[in-house]
């Protein structure tokens, strides 16, 4: 597990599993607030998540795209420089706490 530093699953809450969207980005959307624990949001390189999700990375662009649209999440800068953060009140049903503090994440 070295080479994944030190990945050990990827847990879906409840209310991602429930969301209207497909399982890639269900998991990505998972993976993307595990990133973002105990920090101001994610900076994962596309070509990051694309291997970490073994995808391409024209495949994460269209998912990171559809997550924002879609208002799930929100993308600050570009390429190098992105910030993702997590739009809670859009996940928990207008709720502004982050789900993960209620199941002890």
């Amino acid at each position: 597990m070295e080479e994944n530093g030190g990945f050990q699953g990827l847990w879906i809450p409840r209310e991602i599993w429930l969301l209207p969207m497909g399982i890639v980005q269900k998991n990505l959307l998972a993976e993307l607030i595990a990133l973002s624990k105990n920090k101001n949001g994610c900076y994962a390189s596309n070509q990051y998540l694309a291997e970490f999700m073994q995808l391409g990375v024209d495949s994460i662009k269209k998912y990171i795209k559809n997550l924002k649209d879609t208002g799930y999440i929100d993308v600050q800068g570009g390429n190098y420089s992105r910030c993702i953060t997590i739009n809670w009140q859009r996940i928990n049903g207008g709720k502004s706490s982050p789900m993960c503090s209620e199941h002890g994440g």
